[in-house]
């Protein structure tokens, strides 16, 4: 009887151990996979981390400054017709501008106070910087008679702008 308790008891033992084996073996398969996960989840995470940079730096469009500048007015009578022609330079400034910007202006003449006003909206293509293409030129007529240039107020007033692509 007492061989057969040991028999019994050493056979118990060896089952624990190859439960305990068994156990070990599909514990560190566990760990192996987490280890795995996180080493992926660690290298998921750098991945977005990298995209929200790049998004970062792609939207990092600044919002153009225009400036205007080399104004010229000029009045051409016509019998019953005046007319106020005019030009201006727009110079578009700012970091990291696209290649082209579409810009809409609201384009206001003035004659001798506020006897005469003319406004007019328009949309230009303009280029970065001060190039010879950003000049304006605009006809408005005038409902008054012997205004001098001088008598003439212009005002440029952007109002919207659109990111172009250059189609050479």
């Amino acid at each position: 009887m007492l061989l057969n308790n040991f028999v019994k008891l050493s056979l118990l033992s060896v089952m624990l151990l190859a439960l305990a084996a068994c156990n070990d073996d599909q514990l560190s398969t566990v760990q192996d996979e987490t280890r795995l996960l996180k080493r992926e989840l660690a290298e998921q995470r750098q991945a977005v981390n990298a995209l929200a940079e790049r998004v970062a730096s792609i939207e990092d469009i600044s919002i153009p400054s225009f400036l205007v500048s080399d104004i010229t007015i000029d009045i051409t009578e016509r019998m019953f017709n005046p007319v106020i022609n005019g030009g201006f330079l727009m110079e578009v400034k700012g970091k990291s501008l696209p290649d082209v910007v579409f810009l809409e202006l609201e384009i206001t003449t003035k004659a001798k106070g506020n006897e005469h006003e003319y406004s007019q909206n328009v949309i230009h293509r303009f280029m970065p910087g001060n190039s010879k293409e950003n000049h304006v030129d605009f006809v408005h007529p005038l409902q008054l008679h012997k205004v001098k240039s001088s008598d003439i107020e212009l005002t440029v007033k952007p109002l919207t702008w659109y990111q172009g692509h250059q189609v050479k």
